[in-house]
């Protein structure tokens, strides 16, 4: 049996900012490092910023859904997330460089980025359940050095959010 790795970076905090704009703020302790703004009340526009960087996510299709991240300053699309039905998928980098995003096991809130099925680079433990609340990231393997960094703790939020949007208004059409 494997054992964990460690984690290797400071622990990372996504809370609510201002919830009539649909705000999220990434803190490292008592610093604000980042943002996550949904443009509508479904997620299906956001933009985030993180490490003097920004970027706009865009999710599109219904029954084979993709987010598309592009960078702002340019335009030009620097990722791609295939999702599953489950809420997990692969993301694809312009540069080849491939992720997985996958639960750590049925029926839970904590979330994991994977260069492969062994090695956690980043991990997201919601708080509050399902719930927009807030979530714990973890980094793990030094990869904050890695270039892809930045949009990896933004892409894991907004993933996380997308599907707590889609679980409450699932809920909703259940309910009348």
């Amino acid at each position: 049996m494997k054992s964990l790795p460690e984690p290797t970076g400071p622990e990372l905090t996504w809370t609510v900012g201002d919830p009539s704009r649909r705000t999220f703020v990434l803190r490292a302790g008592d610093r604000e490092i980042g943002s996550l703004e949904l443009d509508d009340e479904t997620g299906r526009h956001a933009t985030g910023k993180l490490g003097g960087r920004e970027w706009a996510f865009e999710r599109v299709g219904a029954l084979h859904p993709r987010v598309r991240i592009r960078a702002t300053d340019s335009g030009e699309t620097v990722a791609e997330v295939i999702l599953r039905w489950t809420g997990s998928g692969v993301i694809s980098f312009d540069n080849s460089v491939r992720y997985c995003w996958q639960p750590d096991k049925v029926l839970t809130t904590k979330w994991s980025l994977r260069r492969d099925a062994d090695n956690k680079l980043i991990c997201f433990m919601q708080e509050g359940g399902l719930s927009t609340r807030g979530s714990k990231v973890v980094p793990y393997v030094d990869c904050e050095a890695l270039p892809q960094f930045p949009v990896l703790v933004l892409l894991g939020w907004y993933l996380r959010v997308l599907m707590s949007n889609r679980l409450s208004s699932a809920a909703v059409s259940c309910g009348q």
